[in-house]
């Protein structure tokens, strides 16, 4: 059964194909895309056309063939693009394409296949219908439908909200390029001189310590380095990339689905396609200038489930002050021209006690209450704060109490003992937080035990 929304793509999409034959339907990462296109897969099946879709991943197909199944059209129509540029396009000549992942059909692979079937009516699926490479998709395609605004399904209850934290004080502007985006090399060193690795662990523990999460590194080396960190402060992490074998790296997810391993780390693996309701977490572990690749990432935190209010970003990159917020109405085009957020980049600063992100005409943190400071100076000079201006730790317990209400009472500790700058300031803190919320004094020392003092570091410490 689809959804309201989901219903007005699908007619949407049906009066596109009455003057154009080749389509792009983009839909908002977690909003069904792939559900919404089986079902005119169905009625197609149903009305006896030959049909195709193709995808570049195993897990992209996996996923179309469970929602194929799901609403009784055939899963074995599904294909890898690599498998069908080695069989030389030895297949029943298809009436209806649906490529996954759209933004990739500019590429010769894909290119070849559409030309092989000029009559064929061709479904091009995507959350990001441009690249950063400036290349247009009209191209390939003829015109764009567009299904609902991030906002509106955050607002209906369909995918969650993100919270974004923004602890970094890097100097961005000192990123040379490579190719389009960043260069990973520069930015691995980057990372290791100002210590963001322990930084990203310390903000974790800080704000979401038992959250599931995904985080995501410009290289393989940097991923690596993330996985030691929070193996070392005691968390359950893995690594996987491109090059992880198909075996391991499937025994790997089946893992991070059971609960089993907790932080999920990889390279350019997870930004397209991969579905996990339950993740609560995404890593921004490093900086790009690819708005696609910044959408798709934090996307990855944004489906609804079953008591999930929302979810974290951790941007270590300063991403969402430099592409906006992923909720951001965006307006596409087909012409190559970059997209644009409809309203502009709105300005924002970050709280000094919480690293939340705020609107830059904020007066008042509007996640932990700290009352921002008056100041002549323009935006730019409170985006990115350092970590030695946070209130003191007993003024953080009443940050974390008041702002997380119903944080259980581990998880709160977990926080005090990562800010902390002492064993006996955090048993102080401990009691303060006891005080407030009425727990026995047996309390304070069997946390003290269970949950020691993690020792204190600066995010940042050129």
């Amino acid at each position: 059964m689809l959804f309201n929304y989901q219903t007005k793509a699908v007619s949407d999409t049906r009066a596109a194909f009455l003057n154009h034959r080749r389509v792009i339907l983009t839909m908002p990462t977690g909003s069904g895309k792939t559900y919404t296109a089986a079902t005119m897969v169905k009625a197609a099946a149903e009305k006896g056309r030959s049909l195709l879709w193709v995808a570049h991943r195993n897990e992209l197909l996996d996923q179309a063939r469970a929602s194929l199944a799901n609403v009784g059209a055939p899963p074995e129509i599904c294909t890898s693009i690599q498998k069908w540029n080695r069989s030389g396009g030895r297949i029943k000549r298809p009436d209806f394409i649906v490529i996954d992942e759209a933004h990739l059909s500019i590429a010769e692979t894909y290119k070849k296949l559409i030309e092989a079937y000029p009559k064929a009516y061709v479904l091009g699926l995507t959350a990001t219908p441009y690249r950063l490479d400036a290349q247009g998709l009209g191209e390939i395609y003829d015109t764009i439908v567009e299904g609902p605004a991030t906002q509106h399904l955050i607002d209906i209850g369909r995918l969650a909200p993100p919270i974004y934290r923004v602890p970094s004080q890097l100097n961005f502007a000192e990123l040379r390029k490579a190719g389009r985006d960043f260069d990973p090399r520069q930015m691995a060193a980057m990372w290791d001189k100002a210590k963001v690795f322990a930084g990203v662990v310390r903000n974790f523990t800080q704000m979401c310590p038992e959250a599931k999460a995904i985080a995501f590194s410009s290289s393989v080396e940097q991923s690596q380095k993330l996985v030691n960190e929070f193996a070392a402060a005691g968390y359950i992490a893995a690594h996987v990339d491109a090059e992880t074998p198909q075996k391991e790296r499937a025994r790997l997810l089946d893992l991070f689905r059971k609960g089993q391993i907790q932080i999920l780390c990889n390279v350019a693996l997870f930004t397209e396609g991969y579905d996990l309701p339950d993740i609560q977490c995404v890593i921004l572990n490093r900086a790009t200038l690819s708005r696609a690749l910044y959408m798709q990432m934090v996307g990855r935190g944004g489906r609804s489930a079953p008591g999930k209010t929302g979810f974290w970003v951790l941007d270590f990159g300063g991403n969402v002050l430099r592409h906006g917020r992923w909720e951001s109405p965006v307006e596409f085009n087909l012409d190559g021209t970059p997209p644009s957020v409809s309203e502009g980049v709105a300005p924002m600063k970050v709280c000094k006690s919480c690293f939340i992100i705020n609107p830059i005409q904020a007066k008042v943190c509007t996640a932990c209450g700290w009352v921002f400071p008056r100041h002549t100076g323009n935006a730019e000079e409170t985006e990115l704060v350092s970590l030695d201006d946070r209130p003191s730790v007993l003024e953080f317990v009443e940050i974390c109490n008041s702002a997380t209400a119903q944080m259980r009472p581990e998880a709160a500790a977990h926080r005090l003992a990562a800010v902390a700058q002492n064993p006996a300031e955090y048993r102080k803190a401990l009691q303060q937080l006891a005080t407030m919320r009425g727990y026995s004094a047996g309390w304070v020392w069997r946390t003290q035990k269970n949950i020691p003092w993690k020792g204190s570091a600066k995010i940042i410490n050129d």
